[in-house]
């Protein structure tokens, strides 16, 4: 996989590095499908694969289609409202904290020093199978590892770079036999 720059990805919207950190959110439990390859991000929201770069200026993204959505409610949904939506930017953290800040100390202090921690709007069914999977599973790498495994049994994928990203599959693949491989 290559590094891509900022020039290179197509579209940016501009945030406080206070606001979201990427690299806090992405590696730190909350999801398990990022990659990340040197100061650029890969992984999967619903039926895209997102490429994310943050610098000073905010976010720099592009997107890969896994498929089309058939969903009519969706058609007029821009790809940055998708971006806000699911990692919660449509809530300003420091106003969110700024009483918390205020009222404690010890919260003060561990805010402060995790600037730009968000939870993320996680799609529900993927957020079901990783819980489902860290029930057995104690670390991140691993429960990484099998949501990718458990990705590759969609028929939805990319290649970017020579790396393959897959959609997740249908819930309906669990209703076939040997479905515990």
């Amino acid at each position: 996989m290559r590094n891509y720059t900022c020039q290179e990805l197509q579209s940016h919207f501009s945030v406080e590095s206070s606001e979201i950190n990427l690299e806090k959110i992405l590696a730190t439990g909350q999801v398990f499908r990022w990659r990340k390859f040197e100061d650029t991000w890969f992984g999967v929201i619903r039926n895209k694969v997102w490429v994310l770069r943050q610098d000073v200026s905010g976010i720099h993204y592009t997107f890969h289609l896994l498929y089309e959505e058939n969903e009519k409610e969706n058609v007029n949904v821009k790809p940055v409202d998708e971006l806000f939506e699911y990692f919660n930017l449509n809530h300003k953290l420091s106003e969110i904290t700024k009483p918390w800040i205020s009222s404690d100390e010890h919260l003060s202090s561990l805010l402060t020093s995790h600037q730009g921690l968000r939870l993320i709007r996680q799609d529900p069914y993927e957020c079901l199978l990783a819980f489902i999977l860290t029930s057995s599973c104690n670390n991140i790498p691993r429960i990484s590892s099998l949501m990718l495994k458990l990705s590759r049994l969609s028929q939805h994928s990319v290649t970017i770079n020579d790396t393959q990203f897959h959609s997740l599959p249908d819930i309906t693949i669990f209703q076939k036999p040997n479905t515990e491989q």
